[in-house]
C-alpha cells in the first residue's frame, strides 16, 4: 500500500520529504545559522518569503548546488520548521547540532518516504527520526534509521532512545518494521509538531529566506581544510 504523506512543504515529486525544527524563533534561528555559515567563509543573505510553499517547489525546479538555499517558517508553537535544498533531502546535521548549541535548545528532524516509489525509481529509501538537545549547551543526541538500498534493509539506532519513543518496535524480526512513517508521526505529534495540520499549524506568511555561497571558491586541499577546520570550532 502505498503511504499518502501529509507534510506541509518540502515533500519531493518522488515521495521523499526532510522537515526539521529548532524550539526557537525563525528569526533567533536564521540570525545564528548566519553566523555559524560566516565563520566557514561563508556569506550569507536572509530574505522574506511571503510564499514559503511555492518557494519550496521552486528549489525543486532545477537543482544547482551553489548558492544553497533554506526555508525557516515558524509556527503557532515555540518550534520553527527549517528545509534546504540538500540534493538527496539527506538531513542537516550540521545545522542542527551547531545551532542548537549556540542557542541551547532543541531541534528535531524527521525523514518520510514512500517505499514503493523507491522500489520502483530504484532508488535508496529510508526513514529516520534524529532528536538533539543542548539545552545544556553540549548536544546530547539520539537517531534512528531503517534504509532500504541495493535490495538490502538496515536499521541503525545511535544514543539513548526517548520515553516516547516505541523501542518494542525496534526489536521487530523485519527491519522494515522497525520504524515507519507513521511512527514518526507519532513522534512529532509527542513533541507538539503537528505535520498533518499545515494551514493550523505553520505561519507560513512569516517565513524566512536564506542563501549561503562560499566567499571564494575553493581551489586547494589546503583550503578547504582551513574551512572545515573552522567549521569544527565554530
Amino acid at each position: 500500500m502505498q503511504y499518502n504523506m501529509i507534510v506541509p512543504f518540502g515533500q519531493r515529486s518522488d515521495g521523499r520529504a526532510t522537515i526539521s525544527f529548532f524550539e526557537a524563533s525563525a528569526k533567533k534561528v536564521g540570525d545564528e545559522l548566519c553566523r555559524w555559515l560566516g565563520g566557514g567563509g561563508y556569506t550569507c543573505e536572509q530574505y522574506r518569503v511571503p510564499d514559503a510553499r511555492a518557494a519550496w517547489q521552486q528549489f525543486f525546479q532545477s537543482y544547482h548546488a551553489c548558492p544553497d538555499a533554506a526555508i525557516l517558517t515558524p509556527t503557532t508553537t515555540r518550534w520553527c520548521a527549517f528545509i534546504d535544498n540538500d540534493k538527496i533531502a539527506s538531513m542537516p546535521f550540521g545545522e542542527l547540532v551547531s545551532v542548537s548549541e549556540r542557542l541551547q535548545c532543541r531541534s528535531v528532524s524527521f525523514m518520510l518516504d514512500d517505499v514503493q516509489n523507491a522500489k520502483s525509481a530504484a532508488r535508496p529509501y529510508g526513514v529516520m527520526f534524529y532528536y538533539c538537545d543542548a539545552t545544556s549547551g553540549n548536544a546530547v543526541t539520539h537517531s534512528v534509521a531503517v534504509i532500504y538500498d541495493n535490495g538490502d534493509w538496515e536499521y541503525d539506532e545511535q544514543g539513548t532512545a526517548l520515553l516516547f519513543e516505541d523501542v518494542a518496535t525496534y526489536e521487530s524480526r523485519r527491519k522494515a518494521d522497525r520504524l515507519t512513517n507513521e511512527m514518526i508521526k507519532k513522534y512529532a505529534d509527542f513533541l507538539g509538531i503537528r505535520l498533518n495540520d499545515p494551514d493550523g499549524f505553520y505561519d507560513f506568511g512569516g517565513s524566512i529566506g536564506i542563501r549561503w555561497r562560499l566567499a571564494k571558491p575553493v581551489d586547494t586541499a589546503e583550503s578547504l581544510r582551513t574551512i572545515i577546520d573552522s567549521w569544527k570550532k565554530a
